[in-house]
């Protein structure tokens, strides 16, 4: 019987450290609100163990920008008001103060007293990434807006070479010198849709 609890024990602390694991690879943090007494308690998975801190809610708005706060006081109130689930992705500055974009998820667990539990993630790469998305699709746009600019330039280019060739005469010195000012825009305007052509490959 006692073997018995000793492996039920075991397994208990491995499986235990698995989560922990888990949750400092992923950056995940567990928060827990207590509203009557305006204190977070904070459970951070480090290297060794879990570290508990315990702040005030306003410390914790103070780490976040100010035009963020005021989203999640609200999304905050609407959990507390109605038992909706608390659900927000906001930024937040690290300890080097640079902003971090974070994705937390919560509940309201008890009302009296009232109190949220909840956790927080590190988004950064998943905002990252969308970034890059972002650029790829504009890239694929201006390729496609310097493709539809640039062809109908070359016929112009072309017309008007061919209409300075048929020109002949002094008499006809300033139409040629407007063929040439609108054969030099259309040059400028065609070299720049070539390079943002390049610029999106």
């Amino acid at each position: 019987m006692g073997e018995m609890a000793g492996n039920k024990e075991r397994l208990e602390r491995e499986e235990h450290e698995r989560l922990r694991l888990a949750r400092r690879v992923a950056r995940l943090w567990s928060w827990d609100y207590l509203v009557d007494t305006d204190t977070v308690l904070w459970t951070i998975p480090e290297a060794e163990s879990d570290r508990t801190v315990q702040i005030t809610f306003e410390q914790v708005l103070s780490a976040i920008p100010s035009e963020d706060r005021e989203r999640i006081r609200n999304a905050i109130q609407q959990t507390l008001r109605t038992g909706v689930e608390y659900a927000i992705e906001h930024r937040a500055f690290g300890r080097s103060g640079k902003i971090h974009w974070l994705a937390a998820r919560g509940a309201l667990v008890s009302r009296e007293p009232l109190r949220m539990i909840g956790v927080t993630v590190d988004i950064c790469p998943l905002k990252q990434l969308q970034e890059l998305q972002q650029i790829q699709r504009d890239a694929t746009m201006a390729a496609e807006i310097a493709h539809s600019i640039n062809n109908p330039l070359q016929v112009v280019v072309s017309a008007l070479h061919l209409a300075k060739a048929d020109i002949a005469g002094v008499a006809l010195e300033r139409v040629k010198t407007a063929i040439d000012a609108t054969r030099n825009v259309a040059y400028a305007v065609r070299e720049l849709t070539r390079r943002l052509d390049k610029l999106s490959k």
